[in-house]
């Protein structure tokens, strides 16, 4: 599906080979089922086939299973070190 976009009076860029990848954010309620985000102490799992945009630095946690994809915001300060 070609996609065009434009930038008013400035032209347009065209693109036909392009994939959406949809991430979730750490930090919403809907990531985690409608609950708060994991706190303190608490485990977190990443199911395979989600993805998940580290957006905030979470509390210290007891354990972190990743089976898709956890995504570092760098610009953040969420990068793994």
């Amino acid at each position: 599906l070609p996609v065009t976009v434009l930038f008013g009076a400035n032209g347009a860029a065209y693109a036909t080979d392009l994939t959406y990848h949809y991430v979730d954010l750490w930090s919403r309620r809907s990531t985690w089922g409608g609950n708060d985000p994991p706190g303190e102490g608490d485990s977190a799992m990443i199911p395979a086939g989600y993805s998940v945009l580290l957006d905030v630095s979470p509390p210290q946690l007891g354990a972190v299973v990743v089976e898709g994809n956890l995504i570092f915001d760098d610009a953040n300060g969420t990068a793994s070190d």
